[in-house]
């Protein structure tokens, strides 16, 4: 390390292991130290959405990773979320969304409609979600109840 640099404090993350010798994610800590380990320093050059299968066990399955998303999400798209979603592709289980992008700014509107979409698609499939997050190029955080309510 250069050491007229600060080290970044996610910079030391170590990480993910796989899904068999990952300890359970029971609460919104664990789901976000599993994105962040899954992460590592942030820095995107696209928008993707990060889905992840939660068992029974609170074990977390295969990553499902979409690239290229449109700015905003259609209702087509976030149809085609819940299809996927109902016909098991990602199993019987809860799901965890990470939609990550981008700059910097705080939570914008097409971000904003998208995780608002994303909390409503786990319970249109019929299945339990756990909270959304967002990362862009300086933050990885839970995009709060009280945002996705108003």
């Amino acid at each position: 390390m250069d050491p007229h640099t600060t080290p970044h404090p996610d910079d030391d993350i170590p990480a993910v292991p796989s899904s068999v010798d990952h300890p359970p994610i029971r609460t919104q800590a664990d789901l976000e130290r599993f994105w962040r380990g899954l992460m590592g320093p942030l820095g995107f050059s696209q928008r993707v959405l990060w889905m992840v299968p939660i068992d029974h066990d609170d074990r977390p399955g295969p990553i499902v990773q979409i690239d290229q998303l449109p700015a905003h999400p259609g209702k087509e798209g976030l149809d085609g979320l819940v299809d996927l979603l109902r016909h098991g592709v990602l199993g019987d289980a809860s799901v965890a969304f990470l939609l990550t992008g981008p700059g910097r700014r705080p939570l914008g509107d097409d971000e904003l409609a998208w995780a608002r979409g994303l909390a409503r698609v786990a319970g249109r499939a019929g299945m339990t979600d756990r909270p959304v997050h967002r990362a862009n190029d300086s933050v990885l955080e839970v995009c709060s109840p009280d945002a996705l309510a108003a």
